[in-house]
């Protein structure tokens, strides 16, 4: 069962009973998780419940006896179908929506992540530690991809941000959701799959990287020649660092065929943006058996009728 609380003139009100249909959703683009709400708005009746709910209004989510979203009503609408709806951020929104500039020396990831939340007011929780130090200029860029660009150092694409209240957390990424796995059985025993659909694209290809030194110098390069003769060239380039291997580094670079799932199934919380997930589908691959990771998701809740689904996209990692 859910429960929706807002901030009304300073008030904490249960708007649950107001609302239609609520999502709560992340994506790995745009770090902070939104939790989306269209509520009942009476205008010809005034005899009917009505809530005014502002910008800026504190919001949160109840799961079950647990809070799984407090946040930061964004943006508020009405329309002539007697609706509101409002989408609120959790307080990720100001880390990302916020530009630093900082020139990192020999310092932790993780304590680098504390310095960029206190000089944005933003409490921390649990931070993944790496206790490798390393140095890195930062510049113009938000207060997330900063964090993320520091842990890079040390694993590229390994860690993610998430917010648990008002604090944040950096905890490793792909992380496999427990018990449970996304099924469609050919004799439907078991099956909790109500869609399924499978995309592959070039877009994200990179066959051959280049390797350049601080002055612009040619260098070297990496590539997969295999991938060139099948599908044409796809060229990135990449800039020596100091302390980095660079051959290594631009090996990094190199792209496959992207494959995307995106699956639409009954709701499981543990199931969101980060982590990984089993997938088994009888028609796919000869009986695809994987672990996807799970690269954005929409929890959907119907109040009416207290049905509760959830979208994910899902990615090889």
């Amino acid at each position: 069962m859910i429960k929706i609380y807002c901030m009304v003139d300073i008030i904490p009100l249960d708007i649950t009973n107001l609302v239609k249909s609520v999502s709560n959703s992340g994506d790995s683009s745009t770090f902070a998780r939104a939790l989306s709400i269209t509520l009942a708005y009476p205008i010809w009746d005034t005899n009917q419940p009505r809530i005014d709910v502002k910008v800026g209004s504190k919001i949160w989510m109840i799961l079950d006896g647990e809070e799984i979203f407090r946040g930061v009503v964004w943006t508020v609408d009405s329309s002539s179908e007697q609706e509101l709806t409002i989408k609120a951020f959790d307080y990720l929104i100001y880390v990302n929506k916020s530009k630093v500039t900082y020139n990192f020396t020999n310092i932790t990831p993780e304590d680098a992540t504390r310095k960029v939340c206190s000089d944005l007011g933003i409490e921390t929780g649990e931070i993944a530690s790496t206790g490798t130090r390393t140095s890195r200029l930062i510049a113009q860029k938000t207060g997330c991809e900063a964090i993320l660009e520091m842990y890079d150092q040390v694993q590229a694409n390994g860690f993610i941000l998430t917010m648990q209240g008002t604090k944040l957390n950096v905890i490793k990424k792909a992380q496999l959701v427990a018990n449970y796995i996304v099924t469609i059985n050919k004799n439907g025993i078991g099956n909790n799959a109500i869609s399924v659909s499978y995309g592959e694209s070039l877009d994200s290809m990179v066959n051959k990287v280049q390797i350049f030194d601080s002055d612009n110098n040619y260098h070297n390069k990496v590539e997969n020649t295999e991938w060139q003769n099948k599908y044409g060239t796809l060229q990135d380039n990449y800039v020596m660092e100091d302390g980095k291997n660079p051959a290594t580094e631009a090996q990094k670079l190199l792209k496959g065929i992207e494959h995307t799932w995106s699956v639409e199934t009954l709701g499981n919380w543990e199931c969101r943006t980060g982590s990984l997930v089993g997938v088994k589908i009888f028609y796919m691959d000869e009986e695809m058996e994987a672990k996807l990771l799970i690269d954005g998701d929409t929890h959907t809740w119907d109040v009416g009728t207290n049905k509760y689904t959830m979208q994910l996209n899902l990615a090889t990692c």
